[in-house]
């Protein structure tokens, strides 16, 4: 079979052709946990699933209500909103109902419980699993449905199946966005030219792993602001902190669709590595990325509009999320220099000349 997926560097994977005589209605579930930025990434998946079985019936399934935001305007597939628990109880062996399961990222949780993985494998309609995999399924059958279900280190938007050729197209996610009642129906404020800045930067253990310090985020700003005497209009969650009083702090201000809108109509945005910078991807916003700890599978490499800066060897284990349980956490080594020794200096050099190359 061949999984296609274009819109995002990836590297192409080729089966060999074989086509599935299914059910009239093909029954699938869908499960994915995760926020905005991977929301977009499960729909365009979905879609591609849609596109290849139009007859099918698909549930898409999440304990999280940030997929049920994004995806209230979609119709070609139901949204359950359930937690881990409930797919996973053992006696009442919930996935049976489906001809095809999909886990749309790693299942790390499983690590912990294996019990529970084999039997979630293993309850998912037998005779359908074996018909789609062949003898690679019926030699080892373990192994089969570990790489099926996105076993291992996967990226999120390469669904690993040999069921159907699939044909996503990461843009697509874009109507997901401007469709929504919430950035239709917002009118920005904000007029005239402005550059915005944001990072989410923190999980419940303090900062995440793709932090740059809030001390070089102010510096920046005041380099900007005295080089181009520019706007420029903090966007992002309550909880973060304020970049600085020549900075027009709008934490918690907006919602995450209004704040799609105000980066739409800026004329630069900078950020970390995350769901806006999606969104700016899909939009063909100019946009600045600091990225650090982050697989290149995540960076938009085929958009003109992005330009990523990362301190390349700063650290030896960089990318950590390749290779490290947590990452996104905390830095493990505790010193988080792919992103603390990423300079000012260096930041805005790179702005400069690509301000100029955009004509900003």
């Amino acid at each position: 079979m061949r999984i296609k997926i274009n819109g995002n560097r990836q590297n192409k994977v080729v089966y060999q052709e074989k086509f599935i005589k299914t059910k009239p209605i093909l029954k699938i579930g869908a499960w994915r946990d995760g926020g905005f930025g991977d929301s977009f990434y499960t729909y365009v998946v979905l879609k591609a699933i849609k596109k290849a079985y139009p007859n099918s019936n698909i549930d898409f399934i999440s304990p999280h209500n940030t997929f049920k935001q994004v995806f209230c305007n979609t119709n070609f597939f139901n949204f359950i909103n359930k937690n881990y628990q409930d797919i996973h109880r053992l006696n009442d062996k919930p996935l049976e109902q489906y001809d095809i399961w999909y886990c749309l990222r790693p299942m790390n949780y499983s690590v912990a419980k294996s019990q529970l993985y084999e039997h979630e494998i293993y309850s998912v309609s037998l005779q359908r699993q074996i018909e789609i995999h062949g003898e690679e399924f019926t030699i080892n059958p373990r192994i089969a449905e570990h790489k099926m279900y996105g076993g291992g280190r996967l990226p999120a938007i390469e669904v690993f199946n040999h069921t159907f050729n699939l044909d996503a197209n990461f843009y697509d996610a874009e109507e997901v966005i401007t469709n929504h009642p919430d950035y239709q129906e917002y009118q920005n404020p904000f007029k005239g030219e402005y550059i915005t800045f944001h990072q989410w930067g923190y999980t419940r253990n303090g900062h995440n792993a793709k932090f740059w310090p809030y001390e070089y985020w102010r510096e920046l700003g005041s380099l900007l602001i005295k080089e181009y005497g520019i706007r420029i209009i903090q966007i992002g969650a309550p909880n973060e902190i304020p970049m600085g009083d020549k900075i027009e702090n709008q934490l918690g201000k907006t919602n995450f669709f209004n704040s799609c809108k105000i980066i739409k109509e800026s004329k630069l945005h900078i950020d970390i590595e995350g769901s806006l910078v999606h969104v700016a991807a899909m939009s063909n916003i100019p946009t600045i990325c600091l990225a650090g700890p982050s697989m290149e599978y995540w960076r938009h490499n085929d958009c003109a509009s992005i330009q990523y800066i990362i301190n390349n060897g700063a650290c030896h284990l960089m990318p950590c999320e390749a290779n490290t349980e947590g990452w996104h956490k905390r830095c493990c080594l505790e010193h988080h220099k792919c992103m603390n020794e990423l300079s000012v200096d260096k930041v805005f050099e790179e702005i400069k000349k690509y301000l100029s190359r955009q004509k900003i």
